[in-house]
């Protein structure tokens, strides 16, 4: 018995969407039989059925192109939360029921792949990424399973419609495995498309009792709905002549189905959907940041004036920062040259100090050139052969070699030189300095002594800055053991009814594996300083209260200490330690 069309023109035309996974020609094939047994029970309609992809149905639902549609479960829950649809009757299976939507993971029977995790990295081929009953429940199975699907489906070929060909690919070995839907690989070997029992599936679901391997869960199965554009009437008309059929109906096998029941919730997709970050009514950040601010508006203009505070105190921070660094580094530019003035000018008054000790040492071989002149003039005069003239010019050049030698040293000592570490032996260093200082020590008769536990004691140092260092201290013990003479001598001190008073000072190196000491002893006045010396306080009637202050610079710029302490029961002593470093580390350490 047909039914009336309520309100429905005569020969109208009805258009049909429809998902057509393998293509257009099997979709008329699976479902004109459908449309036929429609046809004849309602009267006055014509349906014009349209095969289309995922894209094109969503295109034709949106542009209003098409009055129902037919489709997946996934691509149901996509466009049944973007646009009014109306379902009307969902398609059961046989021994599956409602749910009969999933996916299949199939090899060849003769490959290696037993699980998942042998796939990983493999050539995999799949339909769309936005394919549900394929690529998507898979890849919701592998998360479930905490599996990586990332890496499972790392080369992954998307080939489109129609689904077939990705059975074809593995096939032909071009891939390690497919993924399709359930009931395709069945269907295809019963159509002689595919060898049987040349295929397996990985991961089947022993819970599953129907006709068909599956690897995910099943979900709803296709279902049929009304657009907004399509008749209401129409909408009831269609789902009462669908739940009419027969599950023998030549209509129903052919879809391969056991009939049509009510419309089945879809909440299992949602789910799924929600959890991949795909669902349609999950918005971006930025349209919930725009929502939550329009319905707090006041904590937004509150939360936007304290960014906007906190960025301009940012910004005046970074500004204030910029010019603490500059003003500092050009401070340390100033102290460091105002420091290498000072050790020059310390440098100078050494030499000063040090001028009655040159000029009796240049007098000395002076005065030998005078004599041995003299002698020559002599020989000249008594005729006396080549040879004892040569003699005595050769000593001649002795003597001038020890000026120039004396010479070059106090340019050395002069001279503000680039830092330049080099090996030195210490022991002919120190001696070098006792040889400048060797004037003062006789004037003054302070008995001296200069002791090695080493043979040799080479380390790499500024040869320069030590001298200075070592010349500054032992200019300072004689001058304290000159203070202490004469306050023995005018009675302040508590010996000075004794005037057997000689002034010691002892010079001593010791060298251990790490490290090299210098130590430096007199029996002078001490210290008489509170604490370590301090710039510009001094003692002494000319000094500038520098000399200590350089020296400890230098030693620290050697990686080293300088420590100082009176000794008992008067006196001072004076421990210079040097790190036993190669020249290449601590022109490194003071580059830094």
């Amino acid at each position: 018995m047909a039914l009336t069309s309520v309100g429905a023109v005569a020969n109208e035309t009805v258009n049909i969407g429809l998902l057509a996974p393998r293509g257009d020609l099997i979709a008329r094939q699976k479902w004109q039989p459908t449309f036929d047994w429609l046809s004849q029970r309602i009267d006055g309609v014509t349906f014009k059925l349209h095969p289309l992809t995922l894209v094109n149905m969503a295109e034709a639902v949106e542009r209003r192109k098409v009055d129902f549609i037919i489709t997946n479960p996934g691509q149901a829950v996509q466009l049944g939360r973007q646009f009014e649809l109306s379902w009307i009757a969902t398609l059961t299976k046989p021994n599956m029921g409602t749910h009969g939507v999933g996916s299949v993971l199939v090899v060849k029977q003769a490959s290696k792949y037993k699980t998942f995790s042998d796939l990983y990295q493999q050539p995999i081929a799949a339909v769309s990424e936005q394919a549900f009953g394929g690529y998507l429940t898979l890849y919701f199975s592998l998360l479930e399973q905490g599996l990586d699907p990332d890496r499972f489906f790392a080369d992954t070929h998307f080939l489109g419609y129609p689904v077939d060909d990705s059975l074809y690919l593995l096939q032909d070995d071009d891939v390690a495995a497919a993924v399709v839907p359930v009931c395709l690989l069945e269907t295809m070997i019963h159509d002689d498309l595919l060898a049987p029992e040349g295929y397996r599936v990985i991961g089947a679901n022993a819970a599953n009792n129907g006709p068909c391997q599956v690897t995910t869960n099943l979900y709803p199965n296709w279902s049929i709905a009304k657009t907004a554009h399509g008749s209401p009437v129409l909408a009831k008309q269609i789902g009462q002549a669908l739940l009419a059929l027969p599950p023998s109906h030549f209509a129903i096998q052919a879809v391969g189905a056991s009939g049509w029941t009510t419309p089945v919730s879809h909440l299992s997709v949602d789910r799924l959907y929600e959890t991949l970050d795909l669902h349609p009514l999950m918005q971006p950040f930025w349209k919930q940041a725009l929502l939550w601010l329009k319905v707090h508006r006041d904590w937004a203009f509150v939360a936007l004036a304290m960014v906007f505070l906190m960025g301009m105190y940012h910004c005046w921070l970074q500004i204030r920062f910029k010019r603490s660094q500059v003003d500092l580094t050009r401070t340390l530019t100033e102290l460091a040259e105002k420091q290498s003035q000072l050790e020059h000018a310390q440098r100078i008054a050494i030499v000063g100090e040090l001028g009655s000790s040159i000029a009796h040492e240049i007098n000395q071989p002076l005065s030998a050139i005078r004599n041995f002149t003299e002698s020559a003039r002599l020989r000249l005069k008594k005729n006396a052969s080549p040879d004892k003239i040569f003699s005595v010019l050769d000593q001649v050049f002795v003597q001038l070699d020890r000026t120039d030698e004396i010479i070059q040293r106090l340019r050395k000592l002069i001279k503000q030189p680039n830092i330049d570490y080099q090996r030195c032996d210490l022991k002919l260093l120190i001696a070098d300095c006792c040889g400048l200082m060797a004037h003062g020590l006789k004037q003054h008769s302070i008995h001296w002594r200069f002791e090695s536990d080493a043979s040799d004691c080479v380390i790499a140092v500024d040869r320069v800055g030590l001298q200075q260092v070592v010349v500054n201290l032992l200019g300072n013990a004689i001058d304290a053991c000159c203070d202490y003479q004469k306050d023995a001598q005018e009675g302040s001190q508590s010996d000075s009814k004794n005037h057997a008073y000689t002034g010691q000072i002892s010079i001593r190196l010791i060298q251990q594996p790490e490290t090299v000491q210098i130590c430096i002893t007199d029996n002078g006045t001490g210290l008489k300083l509170d604490g370590y010396p301090k710039p510009f306080l001094t003692t002494k009637p000319e000094g500038l209260g520098l000399g200590l202050v350089i020296c400890r610079d230098i030693v620290e710029r050697h990686g080293g200490t300088l420590r100082i302490r009176d000794t008992v029961p008067h006196g001072c002593a004076v421990m210079l330690e040097l790190p036993n470093r190669d020249a290449a580390t601590l022109q490194y350490s003071n580059k830094k």
